[in-house]
């Protein structure tokens, strides 16, 4: 079975290669129309096609969880597209491209030859699947910008569910200076964000109309709300911890793998990787004290220093490491998170999940980049390991009380950072959607 699965993609690339070489894009759209899958079945003749990655498919699969719809959903990975893109542009997508892209004469020319390879295809797509809106989930993808205008030029609006909207106070200070400087102008119609603050960046950006931003929410979150609806009391399994891995660089002032000062700063490089190495030596050492509680620690797709860094927690019988996939599935069997700089940390304010945030090794200078929850409760901070232990031992001996309902102090920092406090942004953007195909 294997080896038919292998010869089958095999002749399928090998058809949308030859496609691109003999500019035949219709041989490339049979290999893409053969992977493209449809998530809904609502025998509508309304329908949008996705092109995404495993992050922001929980917010679009919110749409659909115990909600009418009224279109049907088509989704198609974006590596496929990646694949023409790089035919084209012979680049990798990195900051020198980044920067250049709309600079660049050679940049230019091949992202015509592109674009024009690209609306043929969308022309297919709108024929044989009467498709009338193309999503992606993050407006700095280069793939994306001229498969907005090809879409647009099939008249077929593109539209941005914009996940990357959860940042630190330093992060958005680049953004608004990224956007204006290299992208300019958004190429597609309609860009939705989760909170106002993103969606001031981008007015502030002038890369779009103010008109053109929609604030729904984080959809995902929808779920989270229901585990803390949900919460079963269970005193006989253990104790149980789900650490959210730290990632290097997350917040910080990088675009595109290159750290970016920021006006009137000196900065130097710098990523969270210390932090989190002398935060995992003390859940270790923790670890290795503890037989009576369970771990289950999630990596973040794509992300093999993670994988490597925590390969010594293999060793005990009650961790259980996860690298593949999502992670918000996780906070059902939460008792307690660990997380840092992270929209998970929302997703469990709103299952009711106290969360620690290891700041173990923060330059004073870098505060600005972690995020902000002075004003919160259920959420404990700490700098040092016999905090941390502390904290374990309290927690361990119920000497904390744990919020049993969302307080109004978290459902304010949930409807300003997630734009989420009432678990109904999945049919906000359901709404959005069917409104945009009337």
């Amino acid at each position: 079975m294997q080896y038919f699965k292998n010869t089958i993609k095999y002749f399928l690339n090998y058809i949308a290669y030859f496609g691109l070489k003999t500019n035949l894009p219709f041989l490339t759209f049979l290999k893409l129309a053969l992977l493209t899958k449809k998530i809904s079945n609502t025998k509508n003749n309304k329908k949008i096609l996705v092109f995404h990655k495993s992050g922001g498919m929980d917010d679009l699969y919110s749409v659909y969880y115990k909600k009418e719809v009224y279109f049907d959903t088509l989704i198609l990975a974006r590596s496929n597209i990646k694949v023409i893109f790089h035919y084209f542009v012979k680049r990798s997508d990195d900051y020198n491209t980044f920067i250049n892209f709309n600079s660049d004469k050679e940049l230019i020319n091949n992202r015509i030859k592109y674009k024009k390879f690209l609306k043929k295809i969308i022309k297919y797509y709108k024929f044989f699947f009467r498709i009338s809106i193309i999503a992606n989930f993050n407006l700095t993808n280069l793939t994306d910008w001229d498969l907005a205008t090809a879409s647009k030029e099939n008249n077929i609006k593109f539209i941005t569910l914009h996940k990357e909207c959860t940042k630190s106070f330093g992060k958005r200070i680049l953004d608004e200076l990224m956007y204006k400087k290299y992208i300019k102008k958004y190429s597609g119609d309609k860009i939705v964000v989760y909170n106002h603050d993103e969606k001031n960046v981008l007015v502030k950006s002038e890369i779009i109309k103010k008109k053109n931003i929609f604030v729904v929410g984080c959809s995902r979150i929808d779920y989270s709300f229901e585990f803390g609806s949900n919460k079963k009391n269970n005193s006989k399994k253990l104790f149980t911890i789900i650490y959210y891995a730290i990632q290097d660089v997350v917040s910080l002032p990088y675009i595109r793998g290159k750290f970016y000062n920021l006006p009137n700063e000196n900065l130097e490089n710098y990523t969270w990787n210390n932090n989190a190495s002398k935060f995992e030596k003390i859940l270790f050492e923790y670890m290795c004290q503890n037989k009576n509680i369970n771990l289950i620690i999630k990596t973040k797709t794509g992300n093999p220093d993670q994988i490597k860094r925590l390969k010594k927690f293999e060793q005990f019988k009650n961790v259980k490491i996860i690298n593949e996939g999502t992670g918000s599935y996780l906070l059902k069997y939460a008792d307690l998170c660990i997380a840092f700089n992270s929209t998970i940390i929302y997703e469990a304010m709103a299952s009711i999940k106290p969360v620690l945030i290891p700041l173990v090794d923060i330059k004073k200078q870098y505060k600005k980049f972690t995020f902000d929850f002075s004003q919160t409760t259920n959420i404990f901070e700490f700098e040092t390991k016999k905090k941390f232990f502390e904290l374990m031992k309290k927690f361990l001996n119920k000497e904390i009380k744990f919020d049993q309902k969302i307080s109004e102090m978290n459902l304010k920092k949930l409807e300003i950072e997630v734009g989420n406090s009432d678990g109904k942004s999945g049919k906000r953007l359901n709404n959005f959607i069917f409104n945009e195909l009337k």
